[in-house]
């Protein structure tokens, strides 16, 4: 799956198009990177568990917190271009995402 963003009001997720203009508490498109990495992270290591949306949200929050914001990047350490968003963005974008399939 390649999910990348399109500056700070959307993210394509393969062919998919997830609009982010109505989210207006983020202000940065580094924001919208890191909720990229964010969702990579989510689809790796936690979607294969059986939790609701809300509880995967506050999961990569949780490993957020305990080892950094640079644990959730694909690269080695923090690339520069990342900003925490707050856990309802993150939340409001997994709702917005509209071929999300989970288990």
């Amino acid at each position: 799956m390649k999910i990348k963003p399109r500056g700070k009001d959307k993210i394509t997720y393969d062919k998919t198009e997830i609009d982010l203009r109505d989210l207006e508490q983020l202000i940065d498109s580094n924001q919208t990177n890191t909720i990229c990495f964010m969702l990579e992270f989510i689809q790796k290591y936690i979607v294969d568990e059986k939790i609701t949306l809300p509880q995967a949200a506050e999961k990569i929050f949780s490993y957020v917190s305990k080892n950094g914001l640079d644990a959730v990047s694909p690269f080695r350490g923090h690339p520069g271009n990342m900003a925490l968003p707050r856990k309802y963005e993150v939340a409001a974008v997994l709702n917005r995402f509209r071929n999300l399939k989970v288990k």
